[in-house]
């Protein structure tokens, strides 16, 4: 299992849920990458929970990275994490999604909009570290359904999240509102 996580590393994305369900994975005998991309003021408790979690040969922190760099540690994952208690239209999921990743993220609103339980993703009630872990085991071992939602989800990002596509739609629109605002 190779897990990448490119949250800010703050206390509202909930670092510490993924580090304690990946405890119970390695407890279980599962081998397994996670990847902490970015900076912030949990780092050092984030650095902490891990080596008294007896996993931090298995947990690399990255610190910040240029943008041009994290398409390649997406690529490398196969599994994307976010479990933040509240979210908007998540960026990151979408790149996550289009680099091949599949989606374990936190059951709320702005998330819901995107994935489907067991369809193209997996949604975790807020910090439950039991359902994290088990779901993350789950979906590990049914490799036919992940490749299949990750295949969705790539054809689902190129569609409907382009921004070259998306800011064409808007600007079109916006002309057509200026346009008929002319004619009243």
């Amino acid at each position: 299992m190779n897990a990448i996580v490119t949250r800010s590393l703050q206390p509202e994305y909930r670092h510490e849920t993924i580090l304690k369900a990946f405890d119970i994975i390695n407890q279980k005998g599962i081998d397994f990458v996670l990847t902490i991309v970015g900076d912030g003021t949990e780092l050092k408790n984030l650095k902490k929970l891990a080596k008294n979690l007896k996993i931090s040969d298995k947990v690399h922190f990255t610190g910040r990275i240029p943008n041009s760099d994290l398409p390649q540690l997406l690529q490398q994952a196969n599994f994307y994490l976010s479990m933040p208690i509240t979210e908007g239209v998540s960026a990151s999921l979408f790149e996550a999604m289009a680099a091949g990743c599949y989606p374990v993220v936190t059951d709320i609103p702005g998330n819901q909009s995107w994935i489907s339980h067991r369809e193209n993703g997996q949604l975790i009630a807020i910090d439950n570290i039991e359902m994290l872990a088990e779901e993350l085991i789950w979906a590990n071992e049914n490799k036919d359904y992940r490749e299949k939602a990750v295949a969705s989800n790539r054809s689902f990002v190129e569609k409907n999240a382009d921004y070259n596509t998306n800011m064409k739609i808007i600007a079109d629109r916006y002309h057509q509102l200026i346009n008929s605002s002319e004619i009243a």
